[in-house]
């Protein structure tokens, strides 16, 4: 962001120099593990602490790493805020190597970090091959002929909203309840983190999801409502209100095909443009999403795609799993190289 210098010397604010590592100091305790190091000089806002490096006895790159590992969760002040006291980020004990090993520890460290970033890279552009192909067979919704199109209801078996239940009512062990989180920006389901819910909470018709099922998140910030995924085997799972499960009609049209293209729509802004919207909040309602119009290609082109992106899918999912080796194998690099600091 850019401030007006008039009312930043009149305030006295600081000016931090960059490579200066930023720890924050409140948010949720995720948010707590989070790292940054100034690419510039900048002026840093009040619930981030900022570490300054003295350059003379450690090297910026190696007190960035040291800081990634560390965790200080498990000293944060529980709250509905959690928070981080400046006192206990300033009691931290840090090993201190010489200048040289530092820069050495650093550099291969930077070199391992560099790596993983082309890894990720390569996993978004596979991932976006799907959308390539799909442009290029099928051509850019927003510009095909208003006369070809039908409505998602007239191609779906069933379009039905989730289920509420609240922090209170989760378990420790009961039925998988999708939440907005669980929904990524690839339009894959994402089950890293899971709410279970009592089995009982469940209606009957909104207890398990099958191959071909598609979630539309209907609730969530205007950037991210309308977002998608493809079911790709069956699940025991529930599913919050702020998702509607979308069942198409095989006989009309393949479900890799409707999912794509509703996700082409998500990236192009369709839903934020014509949801309703709150102060912070949007929503994309039944109504709207049953009248969302649709083209439809022949059902041979449809399952021609299907089955190019599912090669893509499949050749993501091998590079994410190397790459999550390879981060592991990274994480265990960076421990060795610090105790060995020490």
């Amino acid at each position: 962001d850019r401030l007006d210098p008039a009312w930043l010397r009149r305030n006295r604010l600081r000016l931090f120099p960059r490579d200066s590592v930023l720890v924050p100091k409140s948010g949720a305790s995720v948010n707590l593990n989070h790292r940054a190091k100034l690419a510039t000089d900048a002026y840093v806002v009040s619930h981030l602490a900022v570490v300054v490096p003295d350059r003379t006895r450690i090297d910026p790159d190696y007190l960035f790493w040291w800081s990634v590992r560390y965790d200080p969760r498990e000293q944060v002040q529980v709250t509905s805020l959690p928070s981080l006291k400046l006192s206990t980020l300033k009691e931290a004990r840090i090993p201190i190597p010489s200048l040289d090993e530092q820069r050495r520890i650093a550099g291969i460290l930077n070199k391992s970090a560099r790596i993983e970033k082309l890894r990720a890279t390569m996993i978004d552009c596979v991932r976006g091959f799907s959308l390539s192909i799909f442009g290029k067979m099928f051509g850019d919704p927003a510009e095909q002929s208003k006369d070809e199109e039908i409505f998602l209801d007239d191609i779906t078996t069933s379009i039905e909203s989730g289920f509420a239940c609240g922090k209170s009512n989760r378990v420790d062990k009961g039925l998988a309840h999708l939440r907005p989180f669980n929904i990524d920006r690839n339009a894959e389901l994402d089950m890293t983190e899971i709410y279970r819910v009592p089995h009982n909470f469940a209606p009957k018709s909104k207890n398990s999801l099958y191959a071909g099922d598609i979630m539309f998140n209907n609730t969530n910030s205007p950037s991210l409502v309308g977002k998608i995924a493809l079911v790709r085997r069956d699940v025991e799972a529930g599913f919050s209100n702020h998702i509607t499960r979308i069942r198409v009609d095989r006989s009309q049209c393949e479900p890799a095909y409707i999912a794509i293209y509703m996700q082409y729509l998500w990236l192009t802004g369709y839903y934020r443009n014509r949801c309703t919207q709150w102060v912070s909040q949007a929503a994309y309602g039944p109504r709207l999403l049953s009248r969302t119009p649709v083209h439809l290609p022949p059902l041979d082109r449809q399952r021609q795609f299907a089955q190019m992106a599912d090669r893509t899918t499949s050749m993501a999912r091998a590079i994410e799993t190397g790459a999550e080796a390879a981060s592991a194998l990274s994480a265990s690099l960076m421990a060795r190289l610090l105790e060995q600091s020490r």
